[in-house]
């Protein structure tokens, strides 16, 4: 059984714990898909990225979010659910949910705005899914929560399912402003029934995606596979067998041709691979769909008309000039997020049944994608396959797909994507701004790091244009949600 530790004249570092799995399930079952990769890289329970304790986010982190840039950016985020309340006629009860909630950060700053506003902040229970116990503790100690008996939590709140902030069968917590939280491992556990807003804010980014290239014998799927040769297994992906890589479908491991991200296949411990077969995921997203027009939601709204083999989209390149049935090309690649669809849909199946709303705010496109999966340490990129679980994995966010799911769903309504920068600018975060920046308090160094952090987030050449957000309504409310009143971004024309 070849494995990478074998080879005599191989001088790479030793392998991580997380790196060692990962070759040993290889070895065994043959090459992985990338959301498996993706999933045990940043979720595996000892090794994973996200359920270790050091400090992640922030400067002195691998990357800096949106809250921790500026206090502005989760006050505008409270404004939109006051807002949004207001609009579903102010309920007595209503859920507050937040996915992905990171260190904490913007559910504080949301709580610290809605304060002003205590019909609403009585009425919100507050919901927080988290699967990083190292990280709930963070958002315990941010939001200041205690625990509380769990006979307070009533059953007309929603108190079932879910685990608490340390997996306490559900029971909530105090906040100090009054009110409870719970906390949970997925959106599942979330009780349904009830008014609800959500709040996703870099969360789909995290979320794994399926990997595929066209090829001469059609859509295959990229896989991963260990950097030795021979040591890949007989894996069984598609109806027909046969998995791992073959000669006609591409080189038995990928390089060249158009690729932008830091990848060098002769350092790395992996390699991407292309599947033998079409793969259940390519049947499912691209050749046997259960709908005929899935294939071209999937496919559909490119830059160009068609996927691409460099990173985000737009210029595919191919040295062949056979087309698919849908004009893909040879050599062109797309990525697709599963649970980036499912997560989406569910929600939005949410707010058309028990009303609500929803803001998902990401770095992404209007369209689909060839290559965007990428790791960051350090505020660094680094190859995307090397030191698993060591590096933040991240992809964009196809907004167009996702808003298409949407419109698909009956009784709820997408709105956007709007570049971030318009969405703040309509809510507010100019005059919010100025407001804090003529406190008498306020230092002139103190007004300048104000005024940066403002254009950081909204300026079109940093975060205003990359950074879009998803809004998802209730189809009976006759107007769009704050923060989408132009609906079409002047930025995103450019």
């Amino acid at each position: 059984m070849p494995t990478r530790m074998t080879h005599e004249k191989d001088d790479r570092p030793p392998l991580t714990g997380l790196a060692k799995e990962l070759e040993q399930m290889i070895v065994l079952n043959g090459p992985m898909t990338v959301p498996e990769y993706m999933i045990y890289a940043l979720q595996h329970p000892k090794y994973g990225y996200y359920m270790r304790q050091e400090d992640k986010i922030g400067r002195g982190g691998d990357f800096i979010t949106a809250p921790e840039i500026s206090q502005t950016f989760g006050e505008m985020i409270g404004i939109w659910c006051v807002a949004s309340w207001k609009e579903m006629g102010s309920p007595e009860e209503f859920r507050l949910v937040e996915l992905g909630p990171g260190k904490g950060t913007l559910m504080v700053d949301i709580l610290r705005t809605v304060s002003s506003f205590p019909d609403f902040r009585k009425a919100l229970s507050l919901h927080m899914v988290e699967t990083s116990d190292d990280l709930r503790a963070l958002q315990v100690k941010a939001l200041g929560a205690t625990f509380a008996p769990t006979a307070s939590y009533s059953a007309s709140r929603g108190g079932g399912g879910g685990g608490g902030a340390k997996e306490v069968g559900g029971s909530p917590m105090l906040l100090p402003g009054g009110g409870e939280v719970v906390w949970h491992t997925n959106i599942e556990q979330v009780p349904k029934g009830q008014p609800s807003l959500f709040i996703a804010q870099e969360f789909l980014d995290a979320l794994p995606v399926h990997q595929f290239q066209y090829t001469e014998n059609g859509w295959r799927e990229r896989l991963v596979d260990v950097n030795v040769p021979g040591a890949g297994g007989a894996r069984v992906d598609g109806p027909e067998g046969g998995g791992g890589s073959q000669e006609g479908d591409g080189s038995a491991a990928e390089g060249g041709g158009g690729e932008s991200r830091k990848q060098d296949a002769k350092e790395d411990d992996f390699r991407f691979v292309l599947s033998a077969k079409e793969t259940t995921a390519v049947q499912t997203f691209l050749t046997k769909p259960k709908k005929a027009q899935d294939a071209k939601m999937v496919i559909g709204g490119l830059r160009g008309g068609k996927p691409s083999s460099r990173r985000g989209g737009g210029g595919a390149t191919s040295s062949s000039t056979k087309k698919g049935p849908l004009g893909e090309s040879v050599g062109d690649r797309l990525e697709v997020s599963g649970e980036s669809i499912l997560l989406v849909k569910g929600v939005a199946e949410r707010i058309a049944q028990d009303r609500g709303g929803a803001l998902f705010v990401d770095y992404g496109e209007a369209h689909a994608l060839g290559d965007s999966l990428r790791c960051f340490k350090g505020h660094e990129e680094v190859p995307v396959l090397s030191d698993p679980g060591e590096a933040d994995m991240t992809a964009d966010v196809n907004f167009g797909l996702l808003r298409r799911v949407v419109a698909g769903v009956e009784g709820a309504r997408p709105h956007g994507p709007v570049g971030q920068g318009q969405f703040l600018r309509e809510m507010g975060i100019g005059a919010r701004l100025t407001a804090l920046a003529e406190q008498p308090h306020v230092t002139a160094e103190q007004a300048d790091a104000m005024l940066e952090g403002y254009v950081r987030l909204v300026d079109p050449a940093q975060m205003g244009v990359r950074y879009k957000v998803l809004g998802i309504s209730e189809e009976r409310q006759e107007m769009p949600p704050p923060g989408f009143m132009s609906e079409v971004d002047p930025d995103l024309r450019k």
